[in-house]
C-alpha cells in the first residue's frame, strides 16, 4: 500500500493541511485533517496537474466537478505521487487484461471443446468418402452435404476459432490446415474434390490391372484422351467425338470399366441408340468385347416396354400415322364447312412461309426472292408466282395478291402511275397494287415493310420513299391506302385491307370452294398432312398440349401464319388422338416417347433399374427422348449418364432433333465433366481441317480441334468442274481410273463411296448398273461400296450423305455440287412452323445442311472429290476456294483455279455454255443478278 501525506513544514510552509492519500488500484482514499475520507478513481490522479512553487508543490486532482488539491508535498514529492498512481494504474489494467484473456481463453476452449466432435464427424465422413478410392461424383457430394449439412455448418465458426487462436501451438496450426482442407471439398466450388478427382483419373490409368484393361478391351489400345473420358465419371458426362475418333470404342470400354470398377452391374447398365441397326451393333459389339449380355435398345422399344409394364398388356402400335392424319384431314374437309374453308385459306394465303430473318437492304432481300422465285416476264427480274399467275417482289406481296385473288377483288400489280413522275426526277412509279373504282377512278395500294413504330429494316431511305410516295399521291390526289409490315405480322392486315377497299367501292367477288380446289391443286395436301403429322408427334413426345401451342403460335415471328395453321392442327389432333385411343385401341411413335416419360415421370413406372444410361449419336437427341432419360435418372439417384456424339454431325433436324440439347447439356442434365475426343484415325490432316474450318463458319458449334494419324495435307480436297449432267458420268469415270491406277501400284483394294445431297439425283446420274459395272471393271483394285437394304435382305447403291453417316472409304465422290433448290446446299428450308413445337430453331444460314456437308467431307480417310456444276455452283464449293483453305484445296478442271469476279467482288468467273459458244460468267447470276463476262480469249490470258 503507498502512501503520501505532507511532512509538518509542507503544512507549515508549502500551504498544505493535514491528508493522508492511501493509493490503491482501482480506487484511492483521501483522508483529510477533519477526519472525513474520499474515494478517488487512481486513474483521475493519474491525470492530476501539479502545480509547482518555489519548493512545494499542489496536487490537483479533478473529483466529480470539483477540485481536490493536496497541498504540502515537496515538488519531487508530487510527482512521485503521480507516477505512483500511473503505476497503480497500469498495474490494474494490466491485472484486468489477464484475467479477460483468461476468461477468453477459457471460453475459447469450451467452444472448441464442444464444435470439435462435429467436425471430426465431418472429417471422418470426408476421409470415409475419399476412402472408397473412386471418382468422387457430384451425387457423393450431394449425399456428403446433406448427411453433414448440421457438422458443416459449424465449420466456418470452427475455423474463425483457430484462425484468432492466441497461441502457436503446433496441434492447433495443424488443425487450422485441416479445416482449411475440408472447407475446400464442402464449400463451392469443391476446388479439392477436383483436385482429387484429377488425381484419381492420374492414378487409375497409370494403375497396372487399368492399363492392361484399356490395351485389352478393343482390338487397338485406347488413347489417353479415350482412357480418361472412361475413367471419368461424374453424375453426367458428356464425350464430344471428332468424325472417326474411336467413340463407338470408348463406349465399350466405359460400360466394361464400369462394371469392373463395381459402380454398376451388368443388368443396371442401359445403351440407347436411335435406330434399331445402332442398338444392334452396340448390343452384338459389347457382348463381343466384353463376353457378357448389354441392353442396348432403341427410344422407342424402351418406350414401348415401360408403357406395357405399366399397363400389363402388350402394346399395339399403329404404324400408319401418316395415312391417319390423312384419313381425318379428308373426313374434316368433307363434313365440316369451316375445316375446309380454314384449310383453302391457309394454302391460298399462307402456302409460303416467308423468310423469318429481316433483312438490311432491298437488295438482299431481291436476293432471297431471286433464289426462290422465277423470271417475271420479259425481264431480269424474279419474282414469286400468284394465284393470279403474275410474280410478285415479296412473300407479303404474294399473301396479299393471293388473298384479293381468293376474294374476287380485281386488281393490277405494279401497274404504271397515271401521272408523269418524271418531273420529280423519277424515272418510274409502279405502285404495288390499283384497283378500278366504279366511277372510273384508280385506288392504289402501297405495301410497305415498316414496323409498328414505323422505321423500316431497308433503314432510313426507305422510310423516306414510303413518305414520298404519299406525298406524290396528296399531291396529284389519287387516292391511297396503305398496309404494313407490320400488320402482316400481326394479323391484322386483312382485316384492314378489308375495311379500306369497302370504304372506296371496290367490290367482292368470293371464289367457289371447287374453283379455289381446282386453282390450289399443285399444292399438295400431303405437304400440309406431314407437317401436321410431324408437328403432332413432335407435340406428344415432349409433352405438350393446346395451350403449348397457343402460346407459341403467339410468340411466332408470323403470329397471323401460325394461327390460321393451328385452326388446321388442333382439329386433327383432336380427332386423331380419339381414333388412334379410341377405336384403334393403340399406340403410336410419339406416345413411346411421350406416354413412356409420362409414366416414368408421375410413378406408375417404379422400377427403373439403370444405374448407367449411354445415349450414342447424343447430337440427335430430340425434346422428348431427353425428358424420357431425364425421367429415368431421376428414378435412380444414383444413376450416371453418360452421352456421347458431335455437334458437327447433327444432321436429323428433320426427325425432331434439337441440337441445342447437347449444347446446353448440363442446363438440361445438371453437373456435367465434358471431355473430347480430338484424334482421328479415319481422315488426313488436310481433310480435317478442311472439314473442321468449314463447320466452324458457324459460331454456335462447339468448339474443339481435329488432330489426323495421317498427316497428309496438300490436294486432299480436289474440286473437278463438269458443265452439264451429260458429262458428269465421264468424269467420274476418269477419276475412278486414276484411282484404280493407284490401286494397283498400291497392289491392295482401295474403296470407294459416292455420295449426292437427294437419292434421285444419285439414282437419275448413276443407274445402280453403273455401280456394278465399275466394280466388275476394277474388280481386285476398287470397291464401290454399297449398303444392304434390310427390308430387301439385299445389297444397293449408297446414294446420300445422310445414309454415309457412319461409313468411311478410302476415297470420296460428291456429285452434283450445284446452286439449285434440291441441291447442295439445299434450298429447301424447313416450314418456321415446326417452330412451334421446337423451343429453339438455329438462325446461322444453312446450320444443318453445313454440317451435312461437314459429314461428306469426313467420311473420307484419303481423298475427297467435288464434282462442281460450272454453270450453277455450289456456294459450298466456292467456300472451299479461299485462301484460308489452302493448299488442302485443289481445282482439276484444266489446271485452271477460278478467278474472282472484278464486278460484284463476291462470286467466280466459270464457264459457262452460250448460244454463240461457251463464255465465262459470274457464279453470282443469279443470287446477286451480277452479269459480268468474259470470252475464253480473255480468260485464257488470266494467270
Amino acid at each position: 500500500m503507498t502512501t503520501f501525506s505532507p511532512g509538518i513544514l509542507g503544512r507549515l510552509f508549502g500551504g498544505g493541511s493535514d491528508w493522508t492519500l492511501v493509493l490503491g488500484a482501482p480506487h484511492s482514499q483521501v483522508t483529510e485533517a477533519s477526519g472525513q475520507r474520499r474515494k478517488l478513481a487512481t486513474a483521475t490522479i493519474e491525470m492530476a496537474r501539479v502545480e509547482p512553487r518555489l519548493l512545494w508543490a499542489t496536487v490537483a486532482v479533478d473529483h466529480d466537478g470539483q477540485e481536490i488539491r493536496l497541498s504540502g508535498l515537496t515538488r519531487r514529492r508530487a510527482a512521485e505521487l503521480v507516477q505512483a498512481a500511473a503505476l497503480k494504474e497500469s498495474e490494474r489494467k494490466l491485472s484486468a487484461e489477464r484475467m479477460r484473456k483468461a476468461r477468453l481463453e477459457e471460453d475459447r476452449r469450451r467452444e472448441y471443446e464442444e464444435l470439435l466432435p462435429y467436425i471430426k464427424s465431418l472429417d471422418a465422413a470426408i476421409v470415409a468418402m475419399l476412402g472408397k478410392n473412386r471418382y468422387i461424383r457430384g451425387h457423393d457430394v450431394r449425399c456428403l452435404l446433406d448427411s453433414e449439412a448440421s457438422n458443416i455448418a459449424r465449420l466456418p465458426q470452427f475455423a474463425d476459432l483457430l484462425n484468432i487462436w492466441p497461441f502457436d501451438d503446433a496441434s492447433y496450426e495443424k488443425a487450422r490446415k485441416r479445416v482449411a482442407e475440408l472447407a475446400r471439398i464442402v464449400q463451392p466450388p469443391h476446388v479439392a474434390i477436383g483436385d482429387w478427382n484429377k488425381s484419381f483419373v492420374k492414378r487409375e490409368i497409370t494403375d497396372p490391372h487399368w492399363a492392361d484393361f484399356f490395351k485389352q478391351v478393343e482390338k487397338a489400345e485406347l488413347t489417353s484422351e479415350q482412357q480418361e473420358a472412361v475413367v471419368v465419371f461424374e453424375d453426367r458426362n458428356l464425350l464430344v467425338a471428332a468424325a472417326g475418333s474411336g467413340k463407338s470404342s470408348t463406349l465399350v470400354a466405359k460400360v466394361g470399366y464400369a462394371i469392373k470398377r463395381g459402380y454398376a452391374q451388368p443388368g443396371e447398365v442401359l445403351a440407347l441408340a436411335f435406330n434399331a441397326k445402332a442398338a444392334e451393333e452396340i448390343r452384338d459389339r459389347l457382348a463381343k468385347r466384353l463376353q457378357m449380355p448389354i441392353k442396348a435398345q432403341t427410344f422407342h422399344s424402351l418406350g414401348k416396354a415401360i408403357i406395357q409394364d405399366v399397363q400389363g398388356k402388350k402394346a399395339r402400335v399403329e404404324t400408319g400415322t401418316r395415312q391417319l392424319v390423312l384419313k381425318i384431314v379428308t373426313d374434316l374437309k368433307t363434313n365440316d364447312s369451316q375445316f375446309l374453308g380454314n384449310w383453302l385459306f391457309f394454302k391460298a394465303i399462307y402456302w409460303e412461309p416467308g423468310p423469318e430473318q429481316e433483312f438490311e437492304s432491298v437488295q438482299d432481300y431481291e436476293a432471297y426472292v431471286r433464289a426462290r422465285g422465277r423470271r417475271r416476264d420479259n425481264s431480269d427480274e424474279w419474282g414469286l408466282p400468284t394465284l393470279q399467275g403474275e410474280p410478285v417482289r415479296s412473300y407479303e406481296e404474294l399473301a396479299i395478291a393471293n388473298w384479293l385473288y381468293v376474294h374476287g377483288v380485281r386488281y393490277r400489280y405494279e401497274a404504271p402511275y397515271e401521272h408523269d413522275v418524271t418531273v420529280r426526277g423519277w424515272t418510274k412509279y409502279e405502285p404495288d397494287f390499283a384497283y378500278e373504282l366504279p366511277d372510273g377512278r384508280r385506288l392504289y395500294h402501297e405495301h410497305f415493310a415498316l414496323r409498328r413504330d414505323g422505321t423500316s429494316p431497308f433503314g432510313s431511305t426507305y422510310v423516306k420513299s414510303s413518305v414520298d410516295k404519299r406525298t406524290l399521291h396528296a399531291d396529284c390526289s389519287t387516292p391511297l391506302i396503305e398496309t404494313t409490315s407490320a400488320q402482316f405480322k400481326d394479323g391484322s392486315i386483312f382485316d384492314h385491307l378489308r375495311r379500306e377497299l369497302l370504304s372506296h367501292g371496290v367490290t367482292f367477288a368470293m371464289r367457289s370452294e371447287a374453283e379455289l380446289q381446282e386453282r390450289l391443286k399443285e399444292r399438295k395436301d400431303l405437304d400440309l398432312v406431314t407437317l401436321i403429322h410431324s408437328l403432332i408427334s413432335h407435340a406428344k413426345e415432349s409433352g405438350y398440349d393446346e395451350g403449348h401451342f397457343e402460346v407459341a403460335a403467339g410468340k411466332h415471328y408470323n403470329v397471323a401464319r401460325a394461327r390460321a395453321f393451328l385452326q388446321l392442327l388442333l382439329p386433327v389432333w383432336r380427332k386423331y388422338e380419339h381414333r388412334l385411343h379410341g377405336s384403334l385401341n393403340s399406340i403410336d411413335f410419339a406416345d413411346m416417347i411421350g406416354l413412356a416419360a409420362a409414366y416414368v415421370e408421375d410413378g406408375s413406372y417404379l422400377d427403373s433399374p439403370f444405374k448407367l444410361i449411354l445415349v450414342d449419336e447424343f447430337q440427335d437427341i430430340s425434346p422428348g427422348r431427353a425428358r424420357l432419360v431425364k425421367a429415368l435418372l431421376a428414378r435412380q439417384p444414383d444413376s450416371v449418364l453418360f452421352g456421347v456424339g458431335d455437334d458437327w454431325q447433327a444432321i436429323n433436324r428433320f426427325a425432331g432433333s434439337d441440337l441445342s440439347i447437347m449444347r446446353e447439356f448440363e442446363v438440361h442434365f445438371g453437373k456435367t465433366e465434358t471431355r473430347f475426343l480430338s484424334t482421328t484415325f479415319r481422315s488426313s490432316q488436310g481433310i480435317s481441317d478442311v472439314a473442321a474450318r468449314f463447320v466452324r463458319k458457324n459460331p454456335t458449334q462447339i468448339p474443339k480441334e481435329v488432330r489426323a494419324k495421317n498427316s497428309e495435307a496438300a490436294g486432299v480436297v480436289r474440286i473437278v468442274e463438269y458443265f452439264d449432267k451429260s458429262v458428269l458420268i465421264s468424269c467420274i469415270e476418269r477419276k475412278l481410273a486414276e484411282i484404280a491406277v493407284l490401286a494397283e501400284s498400291r497392289m491392295r483394294v482401295v474403296t470407294v463411296l459416292i455420295l449426292g445431297r437427294y437419292k434421285y439425283e444419285t439414282t437419275e446420274v448413276i443407274l445402280e448398273q453403273d455401280i456394278d459395272r465399275w466394280n466388275d471393271q476394277y474388280n481386285g483394285r476398287l470397291e464401290i461400296k454399297k449398303v444392304v437394304d434390310e427390308e430387301k435382305k439385299t445389297t444397293k447403291p449408297l446414294d446420300t450423305v445422310h445414309k454415309s453417316k457412319g461409313l468411311e472409304a478410302d476415297f470420296v465422290f460428291v456429285h452434283s455440287l450445284q446452286a439449285k433448290r434440291y441441291a447442295f446446299p439445299s434450298e429447301m428450308e424447313d416450314d418456321p412452323l415446326l417452330g412451334l413445337s421446337f423451343a429453339n430453331r438455329e438462325t446461322f444460314e444453312y446450320a444443318e445442311e453445313r454440317r451435312l456437308f461437314y459429314v461428306a467431307l469426313t467420311r473420307a480417310r484419303e481423298q475427297v472429290t467435288l464434282f462442281l456444276s460450272s454453270t450453277e455452283p455450289s456456294r459450298f464449293v466456292l467456300e472451299l476456294l479461299q485462301p484460308e483453305y489452302g493448299k488442302a484445296i485443289a481445282f482439276e478442271e484444266k489446271d485452271e483455279q477460278p478467278i474472282r469476279c472484278d464486278v460484284c467482288k463476291q462470286g467466280y468467273m466459270v464457264r459457262r455454255p452460250g448460244k454463240r459458244g461457251p463464255f465465262y460468267g459470274c457464279t453470282r447470276y443469279r443470287s446477286l443478278n451480277c452479269r459480268s463476262q468474259m470470252t475464253l480469249e480473255q480468260r485464257s490470258r488470266i494467270r
